[in-house]
């Protein structure tokens, strides 16, 4: 019954040398048999840097980048017998998708879908979770005392936001009125015409409570929260601990309906399990100001000087991007998504917005909103038939949707944040540099959903004044990856090609030039961006932001400790 020879020769295979000798032993599928070249110039530029804590990667989307996350993930998990191996995502739908990934190249992993993957936390295979999962008040690594030996992140600047909202809670509905009893005598003196709209429950911008009567409330707020803990109250369940201890630094913004505390920045350092990786990947298709890693994850911002962007990356698939605005300046939403509809006959049409509420005019025109469990389903959907019309809210991320899964995007509206202190920086900071890179990063996400690899094609819709408006501006171009910045300058040329013609004319005439895949429209994307530039950073030398967001990170740090005459020195 039991041969214990197995078990004194058993032997745990050994990490090569490097990334494409592991590569090269793993057992693959013949559609994965060789590199890229683009996949071979980051494994040797990772292997050039592997005594290095912090590492980031920048490639572009359909690059193959989860392909290198895994091999890297399993290059540590041998490197570091018995100790776990992470990989992040940011929704369970892209967990999914790695998974099928790691089948084909040889890369044993497990996740947390079916109850808790013993063998993956005891580091004998790769660990494939959410952000989420890794960052909330009551995660598995925390409560458990398990310490990675390393995480790769991947897509970072969704990631980002999955983090973010795990230092947010959203107070329970049943705590709103006394919360708003108390904050209301002392703040409406402040703003009342913000609190008459409150009242009237018709305030399109939240109320952000001073510091300063905020610093004397805190304690009779925390009472309150602290104690509806339950099993009921989920998003208090796994929040509360994130935020507790430093109630009386947390940001607070209020609406009729609804009251938000966030830390103003994430306290990812008190994660163990992240703050003491040895090793840590992060990846993302846009990385021209890094000031995000550093701020909100605290990577180290010597990363951000050897930033790994191989040349042979060949950068974003064919975009004809529209700003409907700039064709006409009286464009109505309702005409375009009238002409949505008819091309939602023959072809895939998403639209992406972020808010809810920006869906109905979609929805009056024949698309289906989906939101929350059902987005997965929609998803399925998509690639996998068509035509379909679907409206997805707060989706500029972790939604692949490629070649006829969607060859018509609508983007509605300057992409914002989903919590409510967003969309407060949305108004105050709408001409910050932090305010635009932020909304850059998100654009350039939401841009990536319908294009998928250098060889995929779509079309994508800007609508509205403000839309138009952002990407006009030199500092936003400025920002965009070198691609992405000639496809808008692009559309900005289509835009004056036909005046005074009828919106919903000039968008059909192109959206058939672009699926009818007319050989004129090819060759001028292609010439075009040929020209596109790619961003090289001055040797040794950070962005202003990415000065900012470190002192930023070092003034909540010192903040946190109550020393609060460094915090703002700094």
């Amino acid at each position: 019954m039991f041969n214990f020879k197995n078990l004194t020769s058993a032997t745990k295979p050994e990490a090569p040398t490097t990334l494409k000798e592991l590569f090269n032993q793993l057992d693959r599928r013949t559609t994965h048999s060789t590199l890229r070249p683009v996949q071979l110039s980051a494994f040797q530029s990772l292997d050039a840097v592997q005594k290095e804590r912090d590492v980031v990667l920048k490639l572009s989307t359909g690059s193959g980048k989860t392909v290198i996350g895994l091999v890297f993930a399993e290059m540590m998990r041998r490197r570091y017998p018995g100790e776990p191996s992470v990989l992040l995502c940011p929704t369970t739908q892209l967990v999914d998708q790695v998974v099928e990934s790691a089948k084909e190249i040889g890369v044993k992993v497990a996740t947390f879908k079916d109850g808790t993957p013993h063998e993956a936390l005891a580091g004998e295979v790769v660990l494939l979770c959410t952000y989420d999962r890794l960052f909330n008040a009551k995660s598995v690594f925390a409560n458990r005392g398990i310490r990675p030996s390393s995480f790769v992140l991947d897509d970072v600047h969704a990631g980002v936001d999955r983090i973010r909202g795990c230092y947010t809670l959203r107070v329970p509905d049943a705590a709103h009125a006394a919360i708003t009893a108390i904050l209301q005598p002392l703040c409406e003196p402040t703003d009342p015409a913000a609190w008459s709209a409150i009242a009237r429950n018709s305030m399109d911008t939240p109320y952000e409570v001073p510091y300063w009567i905020w610093a004397n409330v805190y304690k009779q707020v925390f009472s309150i929260l602290d104690g509806m803990q339950s099993e009921e109250e989920k998003e208090l369940l796994f929040r509360w601990g994130n935020i507790s201890r430093y109630l009386d630094l947390a940001r607070v913004c209020v609406t009729a309906t609804q009251v938000e505390i966030a830390l103003p920045l994430p306290a990812v350092e008190e994660n163990s399990a992240f703050s003491m990786a040895k090793h840590r990947l992060f990846m993302s298709a846009s990385i021209k100001d890094g000031s995000t890693l550093v701020g909100d994850l605290g990577c180290d911002i010597g990363a951000l000087l050897r930033i790994i962007d191989p040349l042979e990356d060949e950068g974003a698939g064919e975009r004809m991007i529209l700003p409907t605005s700039l064709i006409s300046d009286s464009a109505k939403k309702s005409d375009i998504a009238a002409l949505c509809a008819t091309v939602a006959k023959v072809t895939n049409v998403v639209v992406l917005t972020s808010a809810a509420s920006q869906g109905s005019e979609w929805e009056k025109a024949g698309a289906t909103f989906f939101d929350g469990k059902e987005v997965d389903g929609a998803i399925a959907k998509l690639r996998s038939s068509s035509p379909n019309f679907v409206v997805f809210a707060q989706r500029f991320d972790g939604v692949d949707l490629p070649d006829d899964a969607c060859r018509v995007l609508v983007i509605d509206g300057v992409p914002t944040g989903d919590r409510l202190c967003d969309k407060v920086d949305a108004v105050r900071q709408k001409d910050s540099p932090e305010h635009d890179v932020r909304t850059v990063n998100r654009f350039e996400q939401a841009l990536g959903r319908a294009v998928r690899s250098h060889a995929d094609y779509a079309a994508v819709l800007l609508v509205g004044q403000d839309i138009a408006s952002f990407i006009g501006k030199k500092s936003v171009l400025d920002l965009f990856e070198g691609r992405t910045r000639v496809q808008v300058e692009m559309g900005r040329l289509i835009a004056r090609m036909a005046p005074g013609q009828p919106l919903p004319a000039v968008l059909a005439e192109a959206l058939r030039v672009l699926l009818n895949r007319d050989e004129d429209w090819k060759e001028a994307h292609r010439s075009s961006v040929k020209s596109a530039t790619r961003f090289v950073r001055s040797a040794g030398q950070l962005t202003v932001f990415e000065n900012v967001m470190a002192a930023q990170r070092n003034a909540w740090l010192a903040a946190k400790g109550r020393n609060f005459q460094h915090a703002v020195a700094l």
